[in-house]
């Protein structure tokens, strides 16, 4: 009996790209997320894609498309199939041996969607001759050893990447975020750091070679030019860091909305402190926003977003806005903020008490012009979608 017959309960849940790449992904979470644990009954898959780190991966790679339903059913069902076919899958060991059985069975399904979802275009073309040694070395065990299958799941320290791969600090700082950022890997934060997860996919020649076909990024769209309303509320605040926070909830306030500053909000794990928190009554919804605060003399970069993302997720209060105010982002940092849904406003400079007006006036005028740009009909459907959702999340919750 081939392995493909052998695991017949999964084929038909192939029959697509978003679906194969829905169990793939799903696949690799519970291998590398869940790898070590056992089970006395089978787990609640509802409940598994519920969990910040399946649910960001799932964003990284599809982000707001519409096939992202059709992805984490298949998902779902992938892990409900898996604990009713395979008894043996409740124990760890078992269960991973039998997950890389079936990455390996259906590799050339898994390969033919995966490369349809990566993004090499993102990488600049400088990096591309880098990025397709490092992942030469990685296949080669450079990192690591592979799982039968063929997937790594590695640290990349900077040690280890200017030894093998002759990169500065820096260098060795980009090629994580880019490898994340065409979609290449995804990264599971632990206790040690960021684990990076390479599927066996990325390793193949199919892929690697890719890297130095991919055009060049298109240069990005220029925003709108926006008319600031100006208030001169903020000038000569204590140069700290709630002068951002300060004007931003003041800004908050002068658009109809009740603002708290440091807001201690309840979570699924205690609570979460919000840099700002605002909310306004729209007919018998609650419209919320949840606003991160980053003034910081240096860039937002990738970690941060990640964590702010993984943050809102815990709120028991869905916001129904994400908001992520700072000098500047990295690009990788950019483009995850905007696959997990945050607007994003970036100042250009540091928030003081010399700018703090010009300051206000930009987040006034970028704020407007995101709450003139959704319709006030358009914020209903969407707190009743949200409300709805929030329902569905507690019903879980408590099963």
């Amino acid at each position: 009996m081939s392995q493909q017959e052998k695991f017949r309960w999964v084929e038909d849940l192939l029959d697509k790209d978003s679906r194969v790449m829905g169990v793939y992904l799903a696949l690799l979470c519970l291998r590398f997320f869940r790898g070590e644990e056992n089970y006395p009954i089978a787990p609640n898959a509802s409940e598994l894609f519920y969990s910040p780190d399946f649910r960001k991966v799932y964003i990284q790679y599809f982000g707001g498309k519409p096939e992202a339903v059709e992805a984490t059913e298949a998902g779902r069902t992938f892990i409900e199939r898996l604990f009713s076919n395979e008894k043996e899958a409740l124990n760890s060991l078992s269960r991973n041996r039998i997950l890389e059985q079936i990455e390996a069975a259906f590799y050339q399904k898994f390969l033919s969607s995966f490369i349809k979802y990566v993004e090499l275009d993102q990488i600049p073309a400088e990096f591309r001759n880098i990025m397709q040694k490092f992942l030469y070395n990685l296949a080669a065990g450079f990192y690591g050893a592979k799982t039968a299958a063929g997937s790594v799941a590695t640290y990349l320290w900077d040690d280890d990447l200017m030894r093998y791969e002759g990169l500065s600090s820096e260098n060795a700082r980009k090629l994580r975020e880019y490898l994340t950022l065409c979609k290449l890997a995804f990264a599971y934060y632990t206790r040690s750091g960021y684990l990076h997860i390479f599927p066996a996919v990325t390793l193949s020649n199919e892929v690697i070679t890719k890297l130095v076909e991919a055009p060049q990024p298109e240069a990005p769209e220029v925003e709108p030019t926006i008319t600031p309303l100006v208030s001169k509320a903020f000038i000569g605040v204590k140069p700290s860091r709630e002068v951002l926070e300060g004007i931003t909830a003041k800004v908050l306030e002068d658009l109809g909305f009740k603002s708290y500053t440091n807001a201690k909000l309840p979570s699924r794990g205690g609570e979460v402190e919000v840099d700002v928190w605002g909310f306004k009554n729209i007919g018998d919804l609650q419209f919320r926003v949840y606003i991160s605060c980053k003034n910081w003399d240096k860039g937002v970069d990738r970690q941060v977003v990640d964590q702010e993302f993984g943050r809102t997720l815990q709120l028991t209060q869905v916001p129904h806005l994400r908001i992520l105010i700072a000098k500047e982002l990295t690009d990788p940092a950019r483009k995850a903020a905007l696959d997990d849904g945050f607007f994003i406003i970036e100042l250009g400079e540091k928030a003081l008490v010399e700018n703090a007006q010009e300051v206000q006036e930009l987040i006034s005028g970028k704020l407007r012009y995101i709450f003139t740009a959704i319709a006030l009909e358009k914020l209903r459907d969407i707190a009743e979608k949200i409300r709805s959702i929030a329902r569905e999340v507690e019903e879980l919750y408590r099963t």
